[in-house]
Parts: C-alpha cells; structure tokens; sequence
C-alpha cells in the first residue's frame, strides 16, 4: 500500500473509484426522483456499463500494445468530463422529468466509456509493476480501493445530493476524477514491461488462448455471474429504501454497506485462501453472495437489509479475487491487457442487461422479486460452476494459492 509503485495505483484507484461510485450513486439517485420508476434508475445504471461491451478488449489490446498508462489517463479524462458536463446541464437547464431523465443516461453512457477505457488497464497493470511471488498479495490488495470506494462512494455521493443539490454533487465527481490523471504518469517508468507496435496483439489471440483454457474460461464466467447478480445490491437500492418507507437517499446506506462487507470480504479471503483451490473458495463466496441477495428484503426495515447486504459484500469480493487470481496466474504476461478486458467485460459487461431486468421485474412485480430472483440465480450459477471446474480439473488445474 505504501510501496513508491504500487502504492501510486492503490491510492490512486481507491480516489477514482470513489469519484465513479459516488456519481452512479447519484445518477441513481436522480433519476429516482425525477420519474419514480425503478426502470429509469436500471437504465441509467446500465448505461454507465453498456460501453464495456463494445470498447473493452479494444482498450485491453491497446494496453497490450502501448502500455495501460495510457488508456487510464485516457478514460478518467472522459469520464471526468461526462460527469462536469453534466452539472452544467443541470445548472442552466429547466426541463421536464423525462428530459432531465434522457440526460442521464447520455451522460452516463459517456461516462462509461472512460470507464470501459480505464478498467482494463487497472487490472493489467498490477502483474506489471510486482514479481511472480508479490502477485498473488498484490491482487488481492487491488480488489481493496475498489471495495472501500463502494462503501465511501455512495455515500458520498448521496450526501453530496442532499447537502449539496446536483450541480455542486456532479461537480464534485467529475473534479475529482480529473484531478487523479498526473499522478498516474508517475508509474510510467516503473513498469516492468516494456510495450511495442510490434507483436501479436490481436483480440482473437486472446480469445482462441481463453477458449483452449477452459479453467480460465469457467472463472471469467464467475466473474460474469457475480457481475451481473450483484447489480441488485446497486441498481435497485434507491427503490428497495423506499419500498421499506425511507427516502430513496437511502440506497446510499444499503450500498455502502454492501461495500462494507467487501472490505470485510477482503480479509476473509486472505484468511482462507490456502484453503482448496481459487475456484472453489470463488464459488463458495458466490453462493454466500446469492443467499445474501435473497434475505435482504424479507427482514422489511432498511437495518435489516444493510445487515445482511454487509455478508453479500464480503462474498462479492471475496469471489471476484479468488477468480481473478485464478485468471491472472493462468494468463501470460503478454496478454494480460487483452484477458483482463475480458475479466472487465464479464464483471461489467453484463450488468447493464441485469439492471434493466431488475429494473423491470421490480416495476412489474415488486422489488422482493427481483432481489430474491438474482439471488437464486447466483447460488444455482455458484454450484454449476463448482462442479464446472472440478470436471475441467482433469486437464487443467486451476493455480491454488
């Protein structure tokens, strides 16, 4: 954490990442409130994710090929911008609910694509700035800026809202966001690789490599599962407040808690991670995570929920790391921008459809519904997986730690 390298992009991440979930939270937040429909609120969630599915093994090939540092400047510049441009907006608009609502989501759509720009390279970079033996630490300690940020950034972000209005809230993401881009060229020295136009950098390389590693494949996978069910504990907790009788301000705790609990989720995992191989404990921290989602709502106060959502962080994130350093180890170094954009598409790229099906299964039937359905989807995925993984053990390990 305090390594002159290391140290850069941990801190470094865990203020870009609170900007990012400070302003989803309040995208969430407003479109709650300016047309009540929790299908708006998944809407807008799924645009800031949907540029993932088109630009992120773009962006991993890039890093591949130039290096990450500059795919991170890149994306935190637009993103910072989207967020900026938007308070603008706000500040001298005087529009109807559904217009507001519209700029939203352009707004977060662009803001996504800094986002898809950036995340791979986040990922990518941590093998190139630590040894073979550092890695498996160093990964585990890169899932902590992410897990703090959601605990801090929506809760800031709600605060920021309520205290602030939008304008001085949006402002306030977007400023901080751009403010993290110098001290990444920082790092640019530093980096262990170095990065040529020459080479094989093509996106179908990678694929054919994640296709022929089938341990690999079924832990990125994992990842996509946990991706897109966690999604209930982000997207709907604006309306899982208020169906509890609190103001939609009130997602702002749920998911801090949620984020809390992946805190928590990081030392569990550290703790156990010699115990059974990476994708077991993966598995194991999905269905923990799917049992969470499902006995969230049923307690009816928002303490209950956020009680229980604290041990559905913790599997969150214990499952996203004991997956990603089954994926990371598996992977060669010349690749790793182009398989961790993978990792990035399956953690993100599937959650724009989950929010918007949540969205929808909540205004159509009730919030109990959407929340307990992803639940019980991530359990069953969590024993199909598991027993994935044991049938491809025959002609691939998955590395153990």
């Amino acid at each position: 954490m305090f390594d002159p390298t290391f140290g850069v992009v941990f801190w470094v991440k865990l203020v870009m990442q609170t900007a990012v979930w400070a302003f989803i939270m309040i995208s969430a937040i407003l479109a709650f409130k300016l047309t009540e429909s929790a299908t708006w609120v998944g809407i807008v969630g799924a645009a800031v994710m949907l540029p993932q599915l088109g630009l992120a093994l773009l962006s991993g090939r890039l890093s591949d090929q130039y290096g990450p540092v500059r795919q991170l400047v890149t994306g935190s510049f637009i993103s910072g911008a989207a967020s900026l441009a938007l308070s603008l907006w706000f500040l001298f608009s005087d529009v109807g609910p559904d217009v507001g609502a519209t700029a939203l989501v352009v707004s977060s759509l662009i803001f996504g694509v800094g986002l898809a720009l950036s995340s791979p390279a986040q990922q990518s970079i941590i093998p190139l700035l630590v040894s073979a033996e550092e890695l498996p630490a160093a990964v585990g300690l890169n899932f902590v800026p992410m897990t703090l940020a959601r605990t801090a950034g929506p809760a800031l972000g709600a605060f920021a809202v309520n205290a602030w209005g939008p304008v001085p809230a949006l402002l306030f993401a977007g400023s901080i966001t751009l403010l993290v881009i110098p001290f990444f060229r920082l790092i640019q020295r530093r980096l262990v690789q170095g990065f040529t136009a020459a080479g094989d950098h093509r996106i179908l390389s990678a694929l054919k490599f994640v296709w022929t590693h089938k341990p690999v494949l079924v832990c990125l996978i994992g990842v996509a599962v946990i991706g897109a069910g966690s999604e209930a504990a982000v997207t709907l907790s604006p309306v899982v407040a208020n169906s509890f009788g609190e103001p939609s301000s009130g997602g702002g705790v749920l998911t801090a808690a949620f984020g809390l609990g992946g805190l928590i989720g990081v030392v569990i995992h550290r703790m156990v991670e010699r115990r059974g191989t990476a994708g077991l404990q993966g598995c194991l921290a999905m269905i923990i995570l799917g049992a969470a989602v499902v006995v969230a709502p049923l307690g009816g106060t928002l303490s209950f929920a956020a009680g229980v959502l604290v041990l559905g962080g913790a599997g969150m994130v214990a499952g996203f790391t004991a997956f990603s350093i089954a994926v990371q180890l598996g992977s060669p170094p010349e690749m790793l921008g182009r398989v961790m954009a993978l990792w990035t598409l399956a953690a993100a790229g599937f959650r724009p459809p989950a929010a918007v099906v949540l969205g929808l299964v909540a205004d159509h039937f009730s919030t109990e519904t959407a929340l307990i359905g992803a639940g019980l989807f991530m359990v069953a995925a969590g024993i199909g997986i598991c027993v994935a993984l044991r049938y491809s053990r025959t002609k691939s390990e998955i590395p153990s730690r």
